[in-house]
C-alpha cells in the first residue's frame, strides 16, 4: 500500500495538537474492500474520499468525520448494474490497552474498552484503515433494486421483465414444495 501514511496517525504529534486527515484512495489500497470487490459483483467505481479529524481529549483518542464512495452492485431482481452513493459519518475512539484485574469478581469488575466499543490503541502510531473498512462495509446494502418496481427476471427464461415480456406460464408454487401435495394429514 503505496500511500499508508495518508491515514495513519502518530501519537506524539497528537498529544500537542489535533490532526486532521484528509484522504482519496481507491478501494484497492483498503485490503478488506479490495477482498470484497473479488469475491462479490460490486465494484467501487469512485475512491474511498475523506475528511477526518483526530483528536486526544484525555484518555480517549476520537477520530471522527465523513467518508464517502459509489459502489455499484447488481439489481436483486433483474440484475443489472446500480450506482449507490455512500455518505458515512464516522467517529472512531481509540483506548490505551489496558490488564484486566482477573481477580475481581464479575459484578464488581470495571467495563473494559471492549464493553464501551473502544479500540484498543496498541503502539505509537493509529492505521485507521480497518477501521474504515469496516465502517464502509457495514454501510453497503445487501440487496438493492434499480427501481422500486423492478418485475425482475422470468423464473422460466431468464427475460428481463423491465424490458421485455414473456409468454411463459408462472409456475403456481415452487417445484421444491410439490412433494407437499402428497401429504396427507390424518386427524
Amino acid at each position: 500500500m503505496k500511500n499508508a501514511r495518508l491515514v495513519e496517525i502518530r501519537l506524539d504529534k497528537l498529544k500537542t495538537r489535533p490532526q486532521e486527515i484528509v484522504f482519496c484512495e481507491p478501494a484497492t489500497e483498503f485490503h478488506a474492500l479490495a477482498e470484497l470487490t473479488e469475491q462479490s459483483g460490486l465494484e467501487f467505481i469512485e475512491p474511498l474520499r475523506g475528511q477526518l479529524l483526530a483528536n486526544w481529549p484525555g484518555d480517549v483518542i476520537k477520530v471522527s468525520g465523513q467518508i464517502s464512495t459509489t459502489v455499484q452492485m447488481p439489481c436483486s431482481r433483474c440484475l443489472s448494474d446500480v450506482s449507490w452513493e455512500l455518505n458515512l459519518d464516522v467517529l472512531v475512539c481509540y483506548s490505551p490497552a489496558s490488564t484486566d484485574n482477573s481477580d475481581a469478581l464479575d459484578h464488581e469488575r470495571e467495563l473494559s474498552s471492549d464493553d464501551l466499543g473502544l479500540v484498543p490503541l496498541i503502539g505509537d502510531v493509529i492505521d485507521i484503515r480497518s477501521e474504515l473498512e469496516q465502517e464502509v462495509i457495514m454501510a453497503i446494502p445487501q440487496h438493492v433494486l434499480c427501481m422500486e418496481d423492478c418485475a425482475g427476471l422470468c423464473p422460466v427464461c431468464g427475460v428481463d421483465l423491465n424490458q421485455n415480456k414473456c409468454k411463459c406460464e408462472r409456475p403456481i408454487f415452487h417445484q421444491g414444495l410439490a412433494a407437499l401435495k402428497k401429504v396427507k394429514i390424518e386427524k
